[in-house]
C-alpha cells in the first residue's frame, strides 16, 4: 500500500533522522532513511511517469484513493442537472462527489474549477465544475520575457474561442455543435496550491526572469479583473 509505504519513510525523517550537520555527513554517522519499500509499491504497478509533475498527480491520486473516507462505495447515480443554472450544477457537482470522494488529500490539495461554456448563436451558457489537483504554467510561452506569477493566472483562467473541428454543442437551445467561447475560472483554491512551471523542451524559449516573490496574494487577482469566482 503506497499510503502505509509513504507514511514510514515521513515517520522515518520526523522521527528517526538525526540532524544533517558537517560533522555527521563527513564521519558519515547520520541516520539513513530507505525509500525501498515505497519505491517497490510504486513498480508494482508498472506506471511511467514522464516527468516530476506525472509523478505527483500519481501520488496524489493514489494517497486520495487509498484514503478515501468512503473506501470503495460506489458512485449514486442522480437525476441529471440543468447546466445552464450554476447554483443547480455546482450543488449536483458536490452532492456526486461527496458521497463518496473525499480524503485529507482533496481537502488540503484539491480545488474546483468552473467551466463558462457560452454557445455564440443564442448565448445560452453552460457550467461545468471539475477538481484539480496541479495548476500548469506553460513557460515556453514568455520566451525572452519576464514571467509574472498573476500573468499566468491570467493566461491560464483566460477565454478560449471554440470553432471549427472545436465547437461545443449547445444541448438546451440550438441542439447543435456551434461556435462558443469557454471561460476558465477558479472556483474554490485549495490550502496548498501547487503550480508547474512548464519549461517545455526547447531551452531558448526560457523565460529571461521569473517573479513570483515569497508570497502569492490571490485577492490581488480581483482587483486585476481576473475572472476569479470565490478566494478561500
Amino acid at each position: 500500500i503506497i499510503s502505509e509505504a509513504y507514511f514510514n519513510i515521513i515517520f522515518n525523517v520526523f522521527n528517526k533522522a538525526k540532524i544533517f550537520d558537517k560533522n555527521s555527513v563527513k564521519n558519515n554517522t547520520y541516520e539513513k532513511i530507505s525509500s525501498k519499500a515505497f519505491e517497490d509499491n510504486l513498480m508494482k504497478l508498472k506506471n511511467e511517469f514522464i516527468d516530476s509533475k506525472d509523478f505527483l498527480l500519481f501520488l496524489l491520486q493514489s494517497l486520495h484513493d487509498e484514503l478515501n473516507y468512503y473506501g470503495n462505495k460506489q458512485i449514486v447515480k442522480h437525476p441529471k442537472c440543468n447546466q445552464s443554472k450554476k447554483e443547480e450544477a455546482f450543488d449536483f457537482f458536490m452532492k456526486v462527489y461527496n458521497d463518496t470522494n473525499l480524503s485529507i488529500l482533496s481537502y488540503n490539495f484539491y480545488g474546483i474549477s468552473m467551466q463558462e461554456t457560452e454557445c455564440l448563436e443564442c448565448h445560452n451558457i453552460l457550467y461545468n465544475f471539475q477538481f484539480f489537483q496541479i495548476i500548469k504554467f506553460d513557460l515556453y510561452f514568455y520566451k525572452n520575457r519576464k514571467f509574472n506569477l498573476y500573468r499566468g493566472f491570467k493566461d491560464y483562467i483566460a477565454k478560449k474561442k471554440m470553432t471549427g473541428d472545436n465547437q461545443c454543442y449547445c444541448q438546451y437551445i440550438c441542439k447543435k455543435l456551434t461556435d462558443s467561447v469557454v471561460y476558465s475560472k477558479m472556483y474554490y483554491t485549495p490550502p496548498y496550491l501547487i503550480i508547474f512551471f512548464d519549461y517545455g523542451k526547447n531551452k531558448k524559449y526560457i523565460p529571461k526572469e521569473i517573479d513570483f516573490g515569497y508570497e502569492i496574494g490571490l485577492e490581488d487577482l480581483l482587483l486585476k479583473n481576473v475572472l476569479i469566482e470565490n478566494i478561500n
